[in-house]
């Protein structure tokens, strides 16, 4: 599964994981010399022994005819961006010869309906076919072994996956799948109660969509949930095994009926925008080994009325909880965990000029979740109590606190630690700004005091001591 790892950068990212790497068909050598060819308002680049369709006349209606061969050499590709935008084309004839179909060559042909894929065609390129919203099917021939992202946005609801086609990597992304078959010869998919995995059903790939089941049960086997595998579903509920330990991208997102997932407490790894404008859920408990929550996690999730970020996380990405109209709370377990520093990476709307957020941070008192909501104004809500002079917290202060405090000191001043704001918070009892003997001093004059009788607070007690 594609991971995942920043809402504009969400938004810009959305269509290509962060570590996943971008394999383009091949193209004919830049060296290699070559003349312009012009035929039926087609352009094509002549090589020495083939032969690319290089472009074509935007103006171009009806069904188009891809020549076999030109002046003896045969049409070996159809190039990259050839008939971008070609919104008249309504089919297109595509001859044995091609072998490969560059990247965005049919890209936003609105109104092509028919593209048939010949044997012999080798390589599909990236979106070669996206917003192709007129396209209802696709068969791919024997020859075809992998594809990558070559159908997304378009109008395909009825695939056949043949025995050789081994990765189609969120080829159908953001498509109204309803009908996928495979051949029962295919070492690398399969097809079960409505969804797409991989042969042994480790991983789901897609749901089919327009299905009128309300929940649906992820299968035990499944490890990894991939990129958009519900996207625009309408289940009400989805169950998941323990054993998942990785939800990509958008996995969730675009459900408005969707109002319980349940995160397994195998989930490790969540890419982005898992559960964006998923306007119904009103739960999610994150799992307690989730590392990362990333860019536009929650957007728009406007029934969320709390959630908490575990201690294990380490980061929370920009616009992760954003725009979340009845958000009333949201806590961190993690005193240190990275907040994007912008206001709008939790708020309860969001504009060009304004963002909002009514609700509570909850955190540590010394914490990131501290000094993110003091740097936007938004109410904060402690988790803890430091009081000042019980340096290890066991309710007592007396002369292991004073040692506690010279350790400090001693560490400071060898300059091998940095007292950081905890410390303060705890040690610096006489509020000089300094940490060293003088705190000591105080809490031992203090524990003495409590030790011959005395019975006195040590707020008290500071603000009477000289």
């Amino acid at each position: 599964m594609k991971k995942a790892v920043s809402l504009l950068a969400a938004l810009v990212l959305m269509s290509v994981s962060p570590a996943e790497s971008i394999s383009l068909p091949s193209t004919a050598a830049s060296t290699e010399e070559y003349t312009t060819v012009t035929r039926l308002m087609m352009t094509f680049h002549e090589y020495s022994d083939h032969l690319v369709l290089a472009g074509c006349d935007t103006s171009r209606t009806g069904s188009v005819t891809i020549p076999a061969s030109l002046n003896g050499k045969p049409v070996t590709e159809i190039g990259d961006n050839a008939f971008k935008k070609c919104e008249g084309i309504t089919g297109v004839n595509i001859p044995t010869s091609v072998e490969v179909i560059g990247s965005y060559a049919f890209y936003e042909c609105t109104a092509l309906e028919s593209a048939v894929l010949p044997e012999g065609l080798k390589e599909i390129g990236l979106r070669a076919f996206r917003g192709c919203s007129s396209l209802k099917s696709v068969v791919f021939p024997s020859t075809l072994t992998s594809i990558y992202r070559s159908f997304e946005y378009s109008g395909v609801e009825t695939v056949h996956i043949n025995a050789a086609l081994t990765d189609l990597r969120n080829s159908f992304d953001n498509c109204k799948l309803k009908k996928i078959t495979v051949d029962e010869e295919s070492k690398s998919y399969a097809v079960d109660n409505n969804a797409l995995f991989n042969k042994d059903k480790t991983t789901l790939y897609y749901y089919l969509y327009g299905q009128t089941a309300t929940t649906y049960t992820v299968p035990d086997t499944v490890k990894e949930i991939d990129d958009d595998a519900f996207s625009g579903s309408t289940l009400k509920k989805i169950v998941l095994p323990e054993g998942v330990t990785e939800i990509g991208s958008y996995a969730f997102a675009y459900n408005n009926a969707l109002v319980s997932v349940n995160i397994p407490s195998t989930v490790t790894s969540m890419g982005f925008g898992v559960f964006s404008q998923c306007s119904s859920l009103k739960t999610a408990e994150l799992p307690a080994g989730l590392k990362d929550l990333y860019s536009a996690v929650f957007w728009k999730c406007d029934s969320l009325t709390e959630l908490t970020i575990p201690a294990g996380c380490k980061t929370v990405g920009q616009g992760a909880i954003k725009d979340c109209a009845n958000l009333k709370t949201v806590t961190f377990l993690s005193p240190t965990c990275e907040i994007y520093d912008e206001a709008d990476t939790i708020c309860n709307t969001w504009g060009a000029t304004e963002c909002t957020f009514s609700g509570t941070i909850r955190g540590y008192s010394v914490s990131t979740a501290h000094d993110y909501a003091e740097k936007y104004g938004y109410a904060f809500e402690a988790l803890d109590s430091y009081v000042l002079g019980d340096v290890n917290s066991d309710g007592f202060i007396d002369g292991r606190d004073a040692s506690m405090v010279l350790a400090v000191y001693a560490d400071s001043s060898s300059s091998s630690y940095t007292p950081d704001e905890k410390d303060y918070a705890l040690c610096d009892v006489n509020s000089d700004k300094f940490i060293d003997g003088r705190d000591a001093t105080v809490i031992l004059s203090y524990y003495a005091d409590l030790s011959s009788g005395k019975n006195i607070g040590f707020t008290e007690y500071l603000e009477n001591f000289k």
